[in-house]
């Protein structure tokens, strides 16, 4: 369990340094950040993928995919000024409760 929840956190770290390059790349304007954006999310599901040989695939994918949020939010509001309103911050919260829902599941 604890190999699968570290390849967890390096795909969603990945994934978060990706969205920033993307970003970074204003839409691909800019190539020399959104082709590494681009290898950077293809490590990350490759990592998703071996994550799925030991965890059920959905609990697998939202974890993978809350934390990459969480981190992106976080990091976007740091480097680029971007900020979420309430509703964004409550959005958020949901996607942690549906990763304990779903550990729960058993």
């Amino acid at each position: 369990m604890m190999y699968s929840f570290s390849l967890i956190i390096i795909a969603a770290t990945l994934d978060i340094i990706a969205n920033l390059l993307m970003e970074k790349s204003k839409g691909f304007k800019h190539k020399r950040f959104g082709v590494p954006a681009l290898v950077l999310v293809c490590i990350a599901f490759t990592l998703l993928a071996k994550v799925t040989q030991f965890m059920d695939l959905a609990v697998a994918y939202i974890t993978w995919g809350a934390f990459a949020i969480l981190g992106t939010v976080l990091s976007a509001r740091v480097m680029f000024k971007q900020r979420l309103n309430l509703i964004g911050w409550v959005g958020i919260a949901m996607i942690f409760a549906s990763i304990v829902l779903l550990n729960v599941h058993e």
